[in-house]
């Protein structure tokens, strides 16, 4: 901590949380310690502004699929599981 009382996040961190220059950072006293967490957005962020901190904060970052893939993945491993569970 600073002398100013300045913390520094590390960079995995904000970048996981999707923070960045300028966000809004609530400190919650908790026992033992402190709670970081950003302050609610304010009201009339556009649609394209929350999408991007969805994005932000998920880890996938391959292509695009279908719900149909997505269904037919979930059944691949849901039948995997179960032949693994009869052995």
């Amino acid at each position: 901590m600073s002398s100013k009382g300045q913390v520094v996040v590390p960079k995995a961190i904000r970048e996981r949380l999707g923070w960045r220059q300028g966000v809004r950072i609530e400190v919650v006293e908790r026992p033992g310690g402190v709670m970081l967490r950003s302050v609610a957005e304010q009201p009339g962020s556009t649609a394209e502004e929350a999408l991007d901190r969805i994005w932000a904060r998920s880890p996938y970052r391959g292509p695009t699929i279908t719900d149909e893939e997505m269904h037919r993945a979930v059944l691949e491993v849901a039948a995997e599981q179960d032949l693994r569970s009869r052995w």
